[in-house]
């Protein structure tokens, strides 16, 4: 329900916490880095509409979107990983997630449109550096390998700048391919 409700609203939900017996007293897992928000007042929240969402393939990309967005100002690399997962939980063979983002990388607007046309204009192929430069610089660890080093100031700030990139492969996987609708794409389709 939380990886549901936070797409929906373009966002995330996370539970930090509990109330129990007759007064409310908040239990929560310990200092959260962001304070969690909720539009509040009389029509500020509001779950009318919210896509039901039966496929655990489906479910499962959420959860990840839900989690990539999570840690995105807590650890870039995980985050990475997680929006990467997005994509590649959806596929069984790797040879069609790979065409599947070699065809989409370039057609990326803003931020990640621009960071991969920079990639592009230094000769690096996008969407073999979103994968070995990124996915497996993070994921792997293997002597002489490609890594992501966090002691490398360097190594941080270019998974921060790739972020964006599988960022918006993910959403648009959700968007797309999945058909998931947030809160705009309700808005824009229904008779008010």
């Amino acid at each position: 329900f939380s990886s549901i409700l936070g797409w929906f609203h373009r966002g995330y939900v996370d539970v930090v916490g509990y109330t129990y017996g007759s007064h409310p007293i908040l239990y929560s897992s310990g200092n959260q880095p962001f304070m969690p928000m909720m539009c509040s007042g009389e029509y500020g929240f509001n779950c009318n509409y919210m896509p039901i969402v039966k496929e655990s393939n489906k479910r499962k990309a959420l959860a990840f979107w839900r989690e990539g967005l999570r840690l995105e100002h807590i650890h870039v690399g995980y985050s990475f990983l997680s929006f990467y997962k997005v994509i590649e939980s959806q596929f069984k063979q790797g040879k069609k997630k790979v065409n599947w983002i070699n065809s989409e990388i370039l057609t990326l607007t803003g931020e990640a449109g621009n960071r991969v046309k920079e990639l592009q204009h230094n000769k690096i192929d996008a969407g073999l550096h979103v994968f070995k430069s990124c996915r497996c610089a993070v994921a792997h660890a293997s002597l002489g390998g490609e890594i992501i080093d966090p002691d490398i100031p360097e190594d941080r700030t270019r998974i921060q700048q790739d972020l964006i990139i599988v960022h918006a492969l993910a959403e648009k996987f959700i968007r797309e391919e999945l058909n998931i609708p947030d809160e705009m794409d309700v808005y824009k389709g229904r008779n008010a």
